[in-house]
């Protein structure tokens, strides 16, 4: 597994300009958050284990977060809206409290355009769908595990099998992936 140090530390892994997102993706990993809370503005903000792009991200809520319950799973797509000058996003979010220190957990976020869904998986299982989710800027070809910024939406941790599929994987899939192994 690939440990994740907090603030500063990040994993950028470039994308290649082939790959289009027309499909839809699927963005999969197991992870292992540390019991840690960034100090950075307080600790607000969230834990994000992995990003695709500007505009999709798997992150870990954390207290402070002035959306969500400490310690839940979310993921969400987004996209900038030059026209209105705004931002579009969809949020899906696992119960509180259910992304716990030290404990390996599957998780798979997918985005699938025909449907305009975003689903969120955790261990197999769907925890959470948002319909309607707006199609997110991946014009930035790259995966960063880690972080969001320098400093703030740290995650300090292990992540291990991440993978990114170009298409919308079904949940079978996902539940027998997150049948692997325990680490």
């Amino acid at each position: 597994a690939l440990f994740i140090g907090g603030t500063k530390d990040w994993l950028d892994v470039p994308l290649h300009e082939t790959i289009s997102w027309d499909k839809g993706f699927t963005l999969e990993t197991w992870l292992r958050r540390d019991q840690w809370t960034n100090p950075y503005k307080g600790g607000a903000g969230w834990q994000t284990v992995a990003s695709v792009g500007t505009g999709a991200s798997l992150s870990i809520t954390a207290p402070g977060c002035p959306m969500h319950e400490p310690w839940a799973l979310d993921a969400s797509v987004f996209r900038y809206r030059k026209d209105v000058k705004e931002r579009e996003v969809a949020h899906t979010l696992s119960r509180p409290g259910t992304v716990a220190a030290k404990t390996w957990i599957h998780a798979a976020m997918v985005y699938d355009p025909g449907s305009s869904s975003l689903v969120l998986y955790m261990n197999g299982a769907e925890v959470d769908r948002a319909r309607g989710a707006p199609p997110p800027d991946l014009n930035i070809r790259r995966i960063r595990i880690g972080t969001w910024h320098e400093e703030n939406q740290a995650y300090r941790g292990e992540v291990d099998e991440l993978a990114l599929y170009d298409y919308p994987r079904s949940g079978e899939a996902i539940a027998l992936a997150a049948q692997a192994p325990q680490r």
